[in-house]
């Protein structure tokens, strides 16, 4: 990136225009005190000579001031060959598609007709410069009228801050958010790094300490992994007391090809077993490997009692050390150990299959018997010996802490696996098909051999060990989806979801703000206050607010409140949106530059770009295949709109998606897109009492499910006294026009303190 920001000026050379451009530039870098770099060439630029050190200096530009006149229309309309300037203008509206805002056009000569080229017709003109009076007083050197000196120096001023401005919000985009994350505000994720300070107790805590859930359902950025690091660390006494040491599962490491190559070798036997056995053997011996691993840490880590339990524990880490390969240089907690599980589990499968699938088979009652006999149990026995296995069961049941299962990471896992399937829908749709229904028990199974593990047990040696085991299986939301594929009835899976109101989400940032800039904590203030005091006290540069123009109308916005406004409500776009702040702080104290209101939105502008780019749309490109192309369809829109309007567009609309019900029903595609946060409902402020809604502006996010669910009544009937709001994230990027003098997102604090104190993400689940 360039040292200081760049003004390229594009324009159709003649004698009298270049004269005032040479002017302008002069002025420019004599009032940024050379801190502003103006590019101006002064020769006919021909395509083949220098045209990659041209498309360099444009993309690299921070702003581009663009003259037009009849010759430059001529030019670009009506391409020549090897026209430069034809290319270049080329350059300028790939430029223009990344963000208008580097783009400053001027009618220099002419009218609109004669000198606006079609591809500007829609674009905001300056006209000043064709206003501002001069002559030349000597070769190559113009003269300002008297009169028009003041309007003259004003466009210089307005270029160089549109410039700085541009420059700084710019470099933002070439910062590394991951290392910001870490050495700003810590990481969401689970890396260690999170101080106690910091962590919040969310019901999900309590349901899981508890065992009231098993399952944690999410989104992605949601601070699922964060809740394990809470779990363990936030009150360390009531987890030593209940848990022997944490070694959390990343789903990353079990490979959902090679158990589906194990289930495929046998889906010719189909008589005496079938692919859930399949995925439940997986899943129920894995558990209890996982079991063995946990206590062979705490064996080698010292933290078992000499006691008769002792030896056995003693025999099976040496007996797991071998197994996985392990030298006894090398510690257990080693990620790379803990790889080597999910393979080792599958190893074991595959050789009970290939060598001991018939030592219990008879001639009379061959299948019955072989059907009798495959078990978890017996696959266990055989690997390790009944005498050990038996050992090992016994004396983990007599341990006075339970073993906690945390199993992470399923927001990427699987989608290598969905990719290949995906590619087979035309080619192969058999194997298309069997693929998708064999994801969908993968998970049902894990579901399924959770709940066995924590029912009523008998005397058999597995569940001696279940009954030391509790669960904290973290699932993103489109997993559960998967499971409702083949299983409607998910009302036994006990979980709870990891939502987030607005007063957690500020209390998280505000948390992390005072860590991070060592400010003691006021207990006399509310967490919007101590938020405020956070930004006087220690980034002065930021305002409390901004004013946001609706029509004619000015609204004062608490930036809390816009930082909301432009996310999900999750943690990590709040800190996305939070950091770009810093950024800007930052970029903007070394070119000496004052932060406004309008560079303020502009940063969050820009963050939620890329909250929808890197976050959104990668978090459903394995579930909602064209969710880019539908969100690109809703261009140009009006952000309030009938809700049978709306589902006429929408009708006219594919979307190509795996969820569990009919994604082409328009309902249902209302369903989708209210769960996603991509729309939300208005209803009449006087008719929201009646329906039990706490806010008449109703997005996922804020009121849950059930002002949609109450809109689709079955999905046979139609409510048509709501409206469609499309999100206010995606305004900006999708050129949503506002059609309504209300200020959609900014929540009253009383509003959100009411959310607070109603636990209202538990009743939305």
């Amino acid at each position: 990136m360039p040292q200081k920001p760049t003004c390229y000026i594009s324009y159709a050379r003649d004698a009298e225009i270049l004269n005032f451009l040479v002017r302008l530039k002069s002025e420019i870098e004599k009032k940024s005190q050379n801190k502003v770099n103006v590019i101006l060439d002064r020769k006919n630029f021909k395509v083949g000579e220098d045209f990659k050190r041209k498309e360099k200096q444009i993309l690299e530009s921070d702003l581009i001031l663009i003259f037009f006149t009849p010759e430059y229309k001529k030019k670009v309309d009506t391409p020549i060959e090897n026209s430069g300037c034809f290319r270049e203008f080329d350059y300028i509206l790939e430029k223009m598609k990344e963000d208008e805002r580097y783009i400053y056009p001027f009618l220099f000569k002419g009218n609109i007709e004669s000198s606006i080229p079609r591809d500007f017709r829609n674009v905001t003109y300056n006209f000043e410069a064709s206003t501002i009076k001069y002559k030349d007083s000597k070769k190559n050197y113009i003269s300002i009228e008297s009169k028009c000196i003041s309007k003259f120096n004003k466009l210089v001023m307005e270029i160089i801050k549109r410039a700085k401005t541009n420059y700084t919000l710019s470099d933002i985009r070439y910062i590394d958010f991951n290392e910001k994350y870490q050495s700003l505000l810590k990481n969401t994720a689970s890396d260690g790094t999170l101080k106690r300070s910091c962590m919040i107790k969310m019901p999900a805590y309590n349901a899981i300490i508890n065992q009231s859930s098993y399952f944690v359902i999410g989104r992605k950025g949601s601070g699922k992994t964060t809740l394990l690091e809470t779990i363990e660390n936030l009150e360390p006494d009531v987890f030593t007391k209940r848990y022997k040491i944490l070694s959390p599962i990343n789903a990353e490491d079990i490979s959902i090809n090679s158990i589906y190559s194990c289930a495929e070798s046998l889906w010719n036997d189909k008589d005496f077993i079938s692919t859930s056995e399949i995925t439940d053997l997986y899943w129920e011996i894995f558990f209890v490997i996982q079991t063995m691993f946990t206590v062979s840490l705490e064996f080698e880590n010292k933290n078992l009692d000499t006691d008769f339990r002792y030896r056995d524990f003693k025999s099976v880490a040496k007996f797991l050390r071998e197994k996985l390969g392990v030298s006894k240089d090398i510690n257990l907690i080693d990620n790379n150990v803990k790889r080597q599980l999910p393979i080792l589990v599958l190893e074991i499968m595959e050789s009970y299959f290939k060598n001991h699938i018939l030592d219990n088979a008879n001639s009379c009652t061959f299948i019955t018997s072989i059907k009798t006999n495959l078990n978890a149990e017996n696959i266990i026995t055989t690997f390790m010996g009944l005498a050990l296995f038996k050992k090992f069961c016994t004396a983990f049941s007599f341990c006075q802490k339970k073993t906690l299962i945390s199993l992470d990471g399923f927001d990427t896992h699987s989608e290598d696996f969905r990719r290949n399937t995906r590619s087979l829908k035309t080619i192969k749709p058999d194997e298309y098909i069997k693929r998708n229904e064999f994801e969908c028990l993968f998970y049902r199974s894990l579901v399924n051999v959770v709940m066995r593990f924590k029912k009523k047990r008998n005397s058999s040696l597995i569940n001696l060990v279940a009954s030391n085991v509790d669960f904290c299986i973290v699932l993103p939301q489109d997993r559960l989806d998967q499971i409702r594929e083949i299983d409607r009835d998910i009302s036994k899976m006990k979980c709870c979801g990891l939502f987030w109101d607005a007063y957690d989400l500020l209390k998280m940032l505000v948390l992390r703000l005072e860590e991070n800039y060592d400010v003691t904590p006021s207990n006399s203030q509310n967490m919007l206050q101590r938020f405020h005091r956070m930004l006087k006290e220690k980034l002065p540069q930021i305002p409390n607010s901004v004013e946001v123009s609706v029509g004619e109308r000015k609204y004062e916005f608490d930036l809390f409140n816009y930082i909301l406004r432009l996310s999900f409500w999750r943690p990590r776009d709040i800190l996305l949106n939070f950091i770009s702040l810093l950024e800007l702080v930052e970029n903007s104290e070394n070119i000496g530059l004052d932060i406004d209101d309008k560079m303020i939105k502009d940063a969050l502008t820009q963050s939620a770009s890329k909250i929808i780019d890197e976050e959104f749309l990668q978090e459903y490109q394995n579930v909602f295949y064209n969710l880019k192309e539908v969100l690109n369809s809703f261009r140009g829109f009006e952000n309030i709109i009938p809700i049978s309007d709306f589902f006429n567009i929408i009708d006219k609309i594919k979307f190509d998606a795996s969820f569990s019900y009919d994604c082409n029903n328009p309902k249902n595609k209302l369903l989708i897109l209210y769960q996603l946060g991509v729309i939300g409902l208005r209803f009449d402020v006087d008719s929201i009492a009646n329906r039990g809604y706490t806010h008449h502006i109703c997005f996922n996010f804020n009121e849950g499910l059930n002002p949609i669910y109450d809109t689709i009544i079955d999905r046979d009937t139609i409510t048509n006294d709501a409206e469609i709001i499309i999100n206010p994230l995606f305004c900006k990027k999708f050129y949503i026009s506002i059609n309504t003098s209300e200020l959609i997102g900014n929540y009253e604090w009383s509003y959100i303190e009411k959310l607070a104190a109603e636990k209202t993400l538990k009743r939305r689940f």
